[in-house]
């Protein structure tokens, strides 16, 4: 992963963000990640433009207090500045009307939390691809 490629995640449950992040940066240890406890604090950042780089993926959780995953999916749908960066879900949920909804506001995946470890390796694979341009 190279050094001005970054990813965003917004998770409420943070034994659910570290599981992601370890699992992320067991594949790629230097890979930069910033992470949210909600969805408002994701945009709020996004809107003060701290950072120069866009991000190279946004990973959101489903629900989430505030608003979720696909409230920020609607949000970031009408700015062109975010178009082109892959939204991924990630949930413990795999309800078919929550994935349409997310697909139909711009996600371009939705993956379900896994609870075996060789399954979150794969995941994470995946969610680097996109990140990479690759998935």
């Amino acid at each position: 992963m190279t050094e001005n490629r970054w990813m965003l995640l917004v998770d409420d449950d943070p034994e659910d963000t570290e599981m992601l992040l370890d699992a992320i940066r067991s594949i790629a240890p230097t890979a930069r990640i910033k992470s949210f406890l909600d969805g408002r604090s994701l945009l709020e950042f996004l809107a003060t433009g701290t950072d120069r780089l866009k991000p190279c993926t946004i990973i959101l959780d489903y629900n989430m207090p505030k608003m979720n995953g696909l409230d920020v999916l609607k949000e970031l749908s009408g700015n062109h500045v975010f178009a082109h960066i892959p939204k991924l879900i990630w949930s413990t949920s795999d309800r078919a009307e929550n994935v349409s909804a997310c697909i139909n506001c711009g996600a371009v995946d939705y993956l379900v939390k896994p609870s075996d470890p060789g399954e979150l390796s794969r995941l994470a694979k995946k969610i680097l691809g996109y990140c990479l341009g690759s998935a």
